[in-house]
């Protein structure tokens, strides 16, 4: 099945001159890489001369900015990553090997044989996000993981919140596919730039989406709510 391939960057054109090739290594000839930039840097001059797709994004944080981009696929599936070298290009094969299955497979850090490069705060700040979020989808470890493949199709546009800084937990809790499975990836260290991770506005924002969906479950939650309608 082909798929393309999803980097949201935000004055990322660094890391991007070092992924891009590497990406490449690693998808097929019909598959795509599309680059949806919100920053101000030379991100779409890296990518023109990379041979890659990229579009303006809408400026209004990472979920939509990925949101925008799936909304524009015409592959059948598609691969969700960073772009700041801590996904390793050398998942996307594993990744995407369960598209045609209809297999929703997330890129973990805490499956077995999965690990990190980072720190341990960061670490400690990422296993916390997941332990609250845990109640509502027992069945997977990494509900906050930003490295992901799933089938177009299978994408609730409708039901994903623009504003929440996790989308994969978005899908996980209101439209999840019936098949999904983690395999172990090893999380990267940041090569260029700084990381918004773990800054106060971030960590509000993820407090927000994970009460709200507390919320979506437990007290609005409707049929048909994750309905698979595009924009």
């Amino acid at each position: 099945m082909s798929y393309t391939v999803i980097i949201s960057t935000f004055n990322e054109a660094q890391n991007l001159a070092v992924l891009l090739p590497r990406v490449k290594r690693y998808i097929g000839k019909d598959d795509d890489i599309l680059v949806v930039d919100d920053g101000s840097d030379d991100v779409p001059d890296v990518c023109r001369g990379a041979g890659v797709t990229c579009i303006r994004g809408p400026g209004r944080g990472l979920t939509a900015a990925e949101r925008f981009g799936i909304a524009r696929v015409t592959q059948l599936g598609f691969v969700i990553m960073d772009g700041d070298l801590q996904h390793d290009p050398k998942y996307i094969p594993a990744l995407t090997a369960g598209l045609s299955s209809g297999m929703l497979t997330i890129g973990s850090r805490y499956v077995e044989g999965g690990g990190w490069h980072e720190g341990f705060r960061r670490e400690a700040m990422s296993r916390l996000a997941c332990s609250l979020a845990y109640p509502l989808l027992t069945r997977v470890k990494d509900c906050t993981s930003g490295f992901f493949a799933m089938p177009t199709k299978a994408f609730c546009f409708n039901a994903v919140d623009l504003y929440a800084p996790k989308v994969l937990l978005e899908v996980l809790v209101k439209c999840p596919p019936e098949k999904i499975r983690e395999i172990p990836i090893t999380f990267g260290t940041r090569a260029f730039g700084k990381s918004t991770y773990m800054n106060s506005g971030t960590i509000a924002k993820y407090a927000r989406q994970v009460a709200g969906l507390y919320v979506w479950r437990y007290a609005k939650a409707k049929p048909g709510s994750g309905a698979h309608v595009r924009e």
